[in-house]
């Protein structure tokens, strides 16, 4: 379309249509503005502020731009990371032992993507050593067992899957407690921070079991 006319057309500026392609990025959608001066001021002020030249680079400065805006608005894709030879130190310390349902989603986050396809790894091809020195500690003393039945339950399950459940010894002692006094699939450590260091030196990645009080929903946030 034309934008600006010679001076010796003005008398034609009527029936000169001026048109803008915009892209809008928050609304996803193009935009063509329609513009037609009513009269020669109208018509000069367009001549004399944009050239043929300098209307079609903008244009095509508009199009480049509306089509990498485009594209930054693309969907997510999704990528298998190659895992290799995983090796994880989950390290657990609570303050309230409730919270130990929700630590265990970390050892649920290791095990069952690498279980699966396409990963499908044996278990006994992922070490995970999930190492305790907080108040969850009392989750495992036999005693307690009517009390925190199903969170044991689910530690067995991992435990026979071939996950190595330590607790600090140091803390078991300040907690009163012996190594008779726990369940048959936990060992005791001489201390949380040396087992720490030994792990880490072994290769193992670290993984702090890392639970926060809830404040909202996920339909709340979403």
């Amino acid at each position: 379309s034309q934008l600006a006319q010679p001076a010796s057309n003005r008398h034609n500026v009527s029936d000169t249509t001026a048109f803008l392609i915009l892209w809008h990025p928050s609304r996803e959608a193009w935009y063509i503005l329609a513009y037609r001066p009513a009269g020669p001021r109208e018509e000069s002020i367009v001549s004399s502020h944009l050239s043929r030249r300098a209307v079609f680079q903008g244009v095509c400065a508009l199009l480049v731009g509306g089509l990498q805006a485009g594209a930054a608005h693309g969907q997510a894709k999704f990528v298998q990371t190659p895992y290799k030879h995983p090796k994880a130190l989950i390290d657990v310390y609570l303050d309230d032992p409730a919270k130990l349902a929700a630590a265990l989603n970390w050892v649920r986050g290791v095990m069952n993507p690498l279980t699966e396809a396409p990963y499908s790894l044996s278990p006994e091809d992922i070490p995970v050593v999930v190492l305790m020195h907080g108040t969850e500690i009392v989750t495992l003393a036999r005693k307690n067992e009517a009390r925190y039945h199903d969170v044991v339950q689910r530690m067995r399950y991992y435990a026979d899957m071939g996950v190595k459940f330590k607790v600090c010894g140091l803390s078991m002692k300040d907690y009163g407690y012996t190594p008779a006094d726990l369940y048959d699939f936990v060992e005791v450590v001489p201390s949380a921070l040396t087992e720490l260091m030994y792990w880490q030196n072994q290769g193992y990645a670290l993984i702090p079991a890392t639970v926060m009080d809830k404040k909202y929903s996920i339909e709340q946030i979403r």
